[in-house]
């Protein structure tokens, strides 16, 4: 009976533990090679693992909340958390480069304003001697 094997879905995913969820979120984002420097803070790491295993979480449950209420399953896999896991480090690369040099932009900034106050303070003393 073809019909029916094309038609049926055999769930074998379990939900993870949440303790299983969040080593396998470190690992991965330890991979991801974050920037640790001055603008970065140090537990960025584990408040971004801690925030992609409640989303995952959420996705979870409003994906129970949707079969309960239409009939509709939509499964939230391991393979999919990882996924969003690569995804969220792609994005955290870019943003996090982005934040880097905007920091660095505006010490430049700072640096020079610095200078500039320098020269103005060195230019007073001339002023005063004439």
């Amino acid at each position: 009976y073809p019909g029916l094997i094309i038609r049926s879905t055999v769930n074998v995913y379990d939900n993870w533990p949440r303790k299983a969820l969040l080593k396998v979120a470190l690992k991965q984002l330890s991979s991801c090679h974050l920037a640790q420097d001055q603008f970065v803070p140090k537990d960025t790491q584990s408040a971004v693992a801690t925030a992609a295993v409640k989303i995952h979480e959420l996705v979870c449950s409003e994906t129970r909340k949707l079969l309960n209420q239409s009939g509709y399953s939509f499964y939230v896999t391991p393979s999919s958390f990882i996924h969003f896991l690569k995804v969220m480090c792609e994005t955290l690369k870019i943003e996090q480069s982005k934040i880097v040099e905007s920091c660095q932009h505006l010490e430049a900034g700072i640096d020079q304003l610095s200078k500039a106050d320098q020269r103005i303070f060195a230019m007073k003393v001339e002023l005063e001697q004439l």
